[in-house]
């Protein structure tokens, strides 16, 4: 469509034409000596414009002749979908050439402030800890250490996370290191609630943004020391140093979909029931077994004399405390292998319950066990031969 504007008729034959072969435009007709006037000429439908650009060469062809004939007609016409832009006859596009930029290289100090930084990276290793509570032993001796535990003073790589690694100790200020294995849970995560939110540098919903206070978080670490080291009494002070870096390999039986059932054996010796211990009762860590949540759990467990009551009476009351299906404690290996470990093994897989086992022990009483299991289609066991390396934190050059 055209606006009707009063021009001789081949004009308006010459624009009509132009409309046809053109999607979309606005143009400009004058003559040598007359005044210059507007014509725009109105947007065609897309069934249109796409019927209008498969237009022949002839057509166009066609076209010059008519403006020719018009008596000199000048149109000038810019096409385009997107957002045309009205430009005058003869005008060139200026491009404006950017100087160069020139980076000037940042000053290595000023590169360190935005470096990460792990929280009581700079802390001491040693710390001094309190003695709270002596339990005695024929074989060994049951120590109580309140020790600080917050992340926001002990760093990572030198906290307790899993079961297996053994606390270093110093009892006195010329005395050498001990490294006695540890009968407590590591520290959950809920308890580090706080100091982790701190170091996160977040705030909670509704509190408004304050001056950041540290909190100290004491914790009692139950360790086991040979019964021929010297004695010690409630209220000393030791010096707690950082936690070895390995610790049992816990990932066979971590996951409970994998092994829903799992198989619990134990020599009975002091160190091998600290770790056991420690490995039960964690909760809200690394290595939580989820003992509870197990759809049957099994422990059997060798003799042992001379343990501290602690242990002795934890042993007595794990069957009830963690839900456990089968429970014999200070039975020989042999004897409750062949009597109820072999036998309830073969049931589960009889009724397709994949099976997994925790070794703990001395290296001899592991690799039998493990034959023992192995030979009964047990592909997941967890022994405490197989160390896992925990000194994986990542440094701030890595980054």
């Amino acid at each position: 469509q055209v606006c009707s504007v009063e021009q001789p008729p081949e004009r308006l034959l010459a624009r009509v034409a132009m409309a046809l072969a053109l999607p979309s435009f606005g143009c400009s007709s004058s003559t040598r000596s007359g005044p210059v006037r507007q014509v725009q000429i109105q947007e065609q439908p897309w069934r249109r414009r796409v019927a209008a650009a498969r237009s022949s060469t002839a057509a166009a062809s066609r076209l010059a002749l008519a403006l020719a004939a018009s008596g000199g007609l000048a149109v000038t016409a810019r096409c385009g979908l997107r957002s045309p832009a009205r430009r005058r006859c003869g005008e060139t596009k200026r491009r404006s050439v950017k100087s160069p930029v020139t980076i000037e290289k940042r000053d290595e100090s000023e590169l360190n402030k935005y470096k990460i930084v792990f929280s009581a990276e700079d802390a001491d290793e040693w710390q001094k800890a309190k003695v709270v509570a002596v339990e005695p032993g024929s074989a060994g001796t049951l120590l109580s250490v309140e020790v600080e535990a917050s992340r926001e003073f002990v760093n990572l790589g030198r906290a307790y996370r899993t079961a297996g690694q053994r606390a270093q100790l110093r009892f006195g200020a010329e005395a050498e290191v001990e490294k006695l294995p540890v009968a407590s849970a590591p520290l959950g995560l809920s308890q580090n609630t706080g100091q982790l939110w701190r170091l996160k540098g977040d705030i909670y919903a509704g509190q408004t943004k304050k001056e950041v206070e540290t909190a100290s978080l004491r914790h009692t670490v139950e360790v086991l020391r040979s019964p021929a080291s010297p004695e010690v009494a409630v209220g000393d002070e030791v010096d707690f140093g950082p936690y070895t870096d390995e610790g049992i390999n816990l990932r066979p039986v971590l996951a409970r979909f994998m092994t829903p059932a799992l198989a619990i054996f134990c020599d009975g010796s002091p160190a091998a029931v600290c770790s056991l211990r420690a490995a039960l009762e964690a909760e809200d860590s690394s290595g939580e077994l989820q003992v509870r949540e197990r759809s049957i759990a099994m422990l059997f467990s060798g003799p042992s004399d001379g343990l501290p009551e602690p242990l002795t009476a934890w042993l007595s009351a794990a069957q009830e405390k963690f839900g456990l299906a089968v429970s014999e404690v200070g039975v020989d290996f042999e004897e409750s292998w062949q009597k109820s470990a072999q036998p309830a093994l073969q049931r589960l897989q009889e009724l397709g319950e994949n099976a997994g086992a925790l070794v703990i022990g001395e290296p001899a009483f592991v690799e039998k066990a493990a034959e023992r299991l192995k030979a009964e289609g047990v592909a997941n066991i967890a022994m405490s031969t197989s160390i896992h390396p925990l000194a994986t934190v990542v440094a701030p050059e890595q980054i």
